[in-house]
């Protein structure tokens, strides 16, 4: 598939990603409009943690449980 911006080949795992996609990464960067990802480390164990990608208003409700959370959310 062709990129909407520059007509170049948009690359196979840019579609396995975002299958809807219609620019490549460079165009889509310039166009402006790509919202910035925000996530929060998950610790299943105490050597390794794991990123979970969450939306603006799941963040918020984090930030407003209590304890030591705020000290845990951090954007992406």
């Amino acid at each position: 598939m062709n990129c909407t911006g520059c007509k170049g080949l948009i690359p196979p795992e840019r579609l396995e990603a975002v299958p809807d996609a219609t620019m490549c990464v460079k165009c889509q960067s310039q166009k402006g409009d790509v919202p910035k990802k925000k996530g929060v480390m998950v610790y299943y164990h105490k050597t390794g943690g794991e990123i979970q990608v969450v939306s603006d208003s799941q963040l918020q409700k984090m930030k407003e449980l209590p304890g030591e959370i705020d000290e845990r959310v951090s954007r992406l």
